[in-house]
């Protein structure tokens, strides 16, 4: 009757704290087990997270060594096909190309040989035993070039690739960039230097950083197209007949690079090191008036035969000009792209499945194993409605603890992983992003399911009878 009830009420609040104690009592009595769990549930989204990462990472990548190590910066490339130092291609060309309503943009690029002076101390000695190594066995490098690296007494003379690039070009180049600021390259007497990487993703090759001086040589007079008669000229060694051939300039350093948007086949190809100049600076510098390469975008890869044919239409005449259609290559590296991005999003779909399922499995055990207790407290007095929502807020605390050991754990994994994919898979420019909006998702979710995996424990907890649970 009415005495009964109010006992009941009685019974009920005093339970809310006994409800807190009988929590305690066991996470404390199964630390180990709790402990256990938490951290794989974690760690599966951790995983998720980190999968996430990884994978737009890989696209990112994919996009910098297509425009940078594959030398399809363009879905058309107009390159010189001789050896020279006077490109063919006319700024005339290259406006009338830009202008074909195929084209999206064309970007047009100077090139020049020189060779930059180092001091034995500036050049990491594995650089200087391979390039040592390469010209012992590349004839090619030894009887143009005379060597990319070669002993001036006291420090080394570095064959280098000099390039001018056009304003879009240069600020393209942030993705790439080290050290410094690429808004520097137009001042008078400044210049980018294109570094090297050591195979494992060090660029602590050549240890100059921006505001260091670099001295270059180069050949005073063009000589165009190189010939039997010419060829000594690449060389960069004034002596004999070349004692008065060649100019030597200061620069200081404005930005380092890790990698270029151009790259002439023509000339040394072995990892040697590039410097760059906006297009107007080097053109005044080193006396050249032709561009020796251009890169064609189109607006739709569908109409690159077009394109072909009216690219083709306005070199005529000009012998010295290869244009080649990288179309094909470049969709076919996209569809791999996209089979490889597929097969990661599958991954990373079935850990977060797996994830999630762990959540609602271990909830589950976790109150099931524990209807004993609940069953003792409904003896108590606690009613339906308070042993509920004791239930929803220890699944509440569940979610949270896995949110935040899965935030702590996605930290610490991130700067693991773009180690791994710096120096393991020699990622371009791997970026640490933590991106707060997923990890603010995956940890309401985490508290969702493990409020809503109470449910399925609790109907059994509320609807079973208790002298079943206690016998």
């Amino acid at each position: 009757g009415k005495e009964s009830a109010v006992t009941d009420k009685r019974w009920s609040r005093r339970t809310d704290a006994m409800m807190l104690f009988v929590m305690f009592q066991y996470l404390r009595s199964r630390k180990g087990r709790v402990l256990v769990m938490t951290g794989m549930l974690a760690l599966g989204g951790a995983a998720f997270l980190t999968g996430s990462y990884i994978e737009g990472q890989i696209a990112r990548n994919n996009t910098l060594v297509q425009r940078s190590d594959t030398n399809t910066n363009g879905d058309i490339q107009l390159k010189q096909e001789e050896l020279s130092l006077e490109g063919e291609i006319t700024p005339a060309m290259a406006e009338k190309i830009a202008a074909l309503p195929q084209v999206r943009l064309a970007e047009p690029v100077y090139s020049y040989l020189g060779g930059i002076f180092l001091d034995y101390d500036r050049l990491n000695p594995l650089w200087s035993d391979y390039w040592k190594n390469v010209d012992k066995y590349s004839s090619r490098n030894v009887e143009l070039f005379g060597g990319i690296q070669t002993d001036e007494g006291g420090r080394w003379l570095i064959k280098t690739e000099l390039y001018g690039y056009d304003a879009a070009m240069l600020a393209d180049l942030e993705e790439y960039l080290l050290e410094g600021s690429l808004s520097a390259a137009g001042q008078e007497n400044t210049v980018i230097l294109q570094t090297c990487m050591d195979g494992v993703g060090n660029y602590d090759g050549i240890d100059l950083h921006p505001g260091d001086e670099i001295t270059v040589r180069y050949p005073r007079e063009n000589p165009g197209v190189i010939t039997e008669a010419n060829a000594g000229v690449l060389k960069m060694n004034p002596e004999g007949e070349w004692k008065d051939a060649y100019e030597e300039r200061t620069f200081t350093i404005g930005a380092v690079v890790k990698r270029g948007l151009a790259k002439n086949d023509s000339y040394i190809s072995d990892g040697a090191p590039a410097l760059l100049f906006p297009k107007e600076q080097f053109a005044e510098l080193f006396d050249v008036e032709k561009y020796s390469m251009l890169s064609v975008q189109l607006s739709d890869r569908g109409g690159s035969r077009e394109a072909m044919r009216e690219i083709q239409d306005t070199i005529r005449g000009t012998d010295n000009i290869g244009v080649f259609d990288y179309t094909r290559e470049i969709i076919r590296r996209e569809e791999l792209l996209a089979q490889k991005m597929l097969l990661v999003n599958v991954i990373v779909a079935l850990l977060l499945l797996i994830g999630f399922f762990n959540i609602l499995s271990s909830v589950n055990y976790i109150l099931l194993e524990r209807e004993r207790e609940f069953a003792i407290v409904r003896a108590i007095g606690i009613t339906d409605f308070r042993l509920m929502k004791t239930m929803l807020a220890e699944g509440l605390l569940h979610g949270i603890t896995v949110s935040e050991v899965m935030t702590l754990l996605t930290l610490l994994l991130q700067p693991a992983v773009k180690y791994v994919l710096d120096h393991g898979f020699l990622f371009i420019n791997a970026q640490y992003a933590v991106r707060w909006d997923q990890i603010a998702v995956m940890a309401l979710l985490n508290i969702l399911l493990s409020m809503l995996a109470v449910l399925f424990p609790a109907k059994r907890v509320l609807v079973g009878d208790i002298k079943e649970k206690l016998a």
